[in-house]
């Protein structure tokens, strides 16, 4: 018997539009080595500002992402996220705000995101790879 068969599901079917239920949480690095943490029940409309503003405002493209299925409790997960990326700063580290993170391991986050991840990702792993 497999864990999926045991267990009932803790995610949802992942939505790109806007989630009647549950969001998601998502970190996003860039080329100028800046890594944004956040959640969103509209991963589509987010991800699509995101982009557009790093581009915009500092020249700077998407590099690779990570973002989980859709779930309930999905703020709690961001929390924790971001004490994920905060257990990876170094002296060098910079932080403008809250969510965004300028010089952490972004392969070493998301092997933390995974590890902490609730949704049901040894079904379905959670999206993750590199920008074209």
């Amino acid at each position: 018997m497999t864990a999926s068969s045991t267990q009932a599901p803790t995610s949802l079917k992942q939505d790109w539009g806007r989630s009647p239920v549950g969001g998601c949480v998502y970190a996003l690095s860039f080329s100028d080595d800046a890594v944004k943490i956040g959640k969103t029940i509209h991963l589509r409309q987010r991800l699509g500002r995101h982009l557009s503003e790093s581009r915009r405002f500092f020249g700077a493209r998407l590099k690779d992402f990570y973002f989980t299925r859709t779930h309930i409790g999905y703020s709690t997960t961001e929390d924790l996220a971001i004490m994920a990326a905060e257990s990876l700063m170094t002296e060098e580290t910079q932080r403008p705000t809250r969510e965004w993170f300028i010089g952490i391991d972004f392969g070493a986050l998301t092997d933390l995101l995974t590890e902490l991840d609730p949704t049901d990702s040894y079904t379905q792993p959670p999206a993750h790879g590199r920008a074209a």
